[in-house]
């Protein structure tokens, strides 16, 4: 078990997670059993909950801690336990949605007003993440699960992901919206995304994939270096090379200072791979077989991450109070220099 998730214990996912909440997520995926069974589908959610909580134990003994914490909220009143045959069986039943449905209906931003480095100039900071998981033999005709999430950048704490897919899901554009930042560090540039994000309200700070650099044409100069361009049409800021902004005020949003948070972004990541492995490996590796049963299991980690997370409202800060303006310059210089010789 990791050290993190041993603190929380089971009482912590039944706090953020009541069996109301977990009931409802498993209706309106109509996933309600129609008649008892031994192992209903909230028991079951709560089993891939502890799946992660008890990592690296193996399905019995997950099974045998499980009840053990259920019949002490009372919550489980059976005397026979599951065989491992009616677990597999039961999770198939279950199926990744509900637990999806479950993070969706959970998952918000936590920092407070005054958390450290958890806004900037007004606008919350989020950031997206990628992670890619080795999955086990003969689960998946892919050996590798690409997970992609939203997350929040002064508490490290995934709001929204999706799983399985290579490109930004626009599922994930849910948590944004006025009054956030998104910085997304190292991805090709997509221009649905761009006009869904924008679209939504909120502020837009892209650094382009390595190898993707765009030669924009300066439409006009700003005071603080960067300049206005079209990119595949739509009005854009330039701040740096393959870095762009939709905040196209340059007064009320100076580059050095997006140029900054950029720079904060990328030295503050790795939340999404926490999630899934640990922050020192120490979870186990993916068990499940079926594609039904990772992603299962890759929301039941996020799940618990969560709540771990939001178990101090403030969570971990790993942003500093101030933005490396310093950084922010030097790439702002290198930004100067071509335009002045354009």
């Amino acid at each position: 078990m990791s050290e993190s998730a041993a603190k929380a214990g089971f009482p912590l996912l039944l706090s953020v997670y009541p069996p109301a909440l977990v009931d409802s997520a498993v209706a309106a995926c109509g996933r309600t059993e129609k008649r008892r069974r031994l192992l209903s589908a909230r028991t079951m959610v709560y089993f891939v909950l502890a799946m992660d909580l008890f990592s690296p134990a193996p399905y019995q003994e997950v099974m045998d801690r499980l009840t053990t914490d259920l019949r002490a909220a009372e919550l489980w009143a059976e005397e026979t336990l599951p065989s491992r045959a009616g677990i597999f069986q039961a999770r198939e039943r279950l199926g990744p949605e509900p637990l999806f449905t479950l993070q969706r209906s959970v998952s918000r931003p936590i920092a407070r007003l005054g958390t450290p480095g958890a806004h900037w100039r007004g606008l919350r900071l989020m950031h997206l993440e990628q992670h890619t998981v080795d999955l086990p033999e003969r689960a998946s005709p892919a050996p590798r699960l690409h997970a992609l999430a939203v997350v929040e950048s002064s508490t490290r704490t995934v709001i929204d992901a999706t799983v399985g897919e290579r490109r930004t899901d626009t599922a994930l554009l849910r948590s944004l919206g006025p009054g956030t930042l998104l910085t997304v560090p190292g991805r090709p540039f997509d221009l649905d995304h761009w006009d869904a994000i924008t679209g939504a309200g909120a502020g837009l700070l892209w650094q382009l994939a390595l190898g993707q650099r765009p030669r924009p044409t300066p439409e006009r100069l700003c005071p603080d270096g960067s300049f206005l361009t079209r990119l595949g049409g739509r009005r854009a800021r330039v701040l740096a090379p393959g870095v762009f902004t939709n905040l196209l005020d340059a007064q009320r949003a100076p580059a050095a200072e997006l140029l900054g948070v950029l720079a904060r972004t990328e030295a503050g990541g790795g939340a999404l791979r926490e999630a899934l492995l640990g922050a020192g490996r120490e979870k186990g590796p993916l068990t499940s077989r079926t594609s039904d049963g990772i992603q299962q299991e890759v929301c039941g980690r996020l799940l618990v991450h969560y709540a771990i997370r939001r178990s101090d409202r403030t969570g971990p800060t790993h942003f500093p109070r101030t933005f490396p303006e310093q950084q922010g310059r030097s790439r702002l210089n290198q930004t100067a220099l071509p335009i002045l010789q354009h």
